[in-house]
């Protein structure tokens, strides 16, 4: 019991409260920017099903219009 540190030093508790604060703002950033990542590849990944669908639409077109010719 004797190498428990003594929790009523306003010193060490300012130091414990600083340390915490940095690993929750340590946290903080890192949740943010994987929230912006993968919001990042969520609209690329739309942009590149909606220019799939715009090709597709195409061909299907083109197919047609071969067909009317023949």
């Amino acid at each position: 019991m004797n190498l428990l540190p003594n929790m009523n030093s306003d010193e060490l508790m300012r130091g414990l409260s600083a340390k915490n604060n940095d690993m929750l703002f340590v946290l903080y950033i890192c949740s943010l920017s994987r929230s912006i990542i993968s919001l990042h590849n969520l609209i690329n990944n739309k942009l590149e099903n909606k220019d799939n669908e715009k090709k597709e639409d195409l061909m299907k077109l083109e197919k047609k219009e071969n067909k009317d010719k023949d």
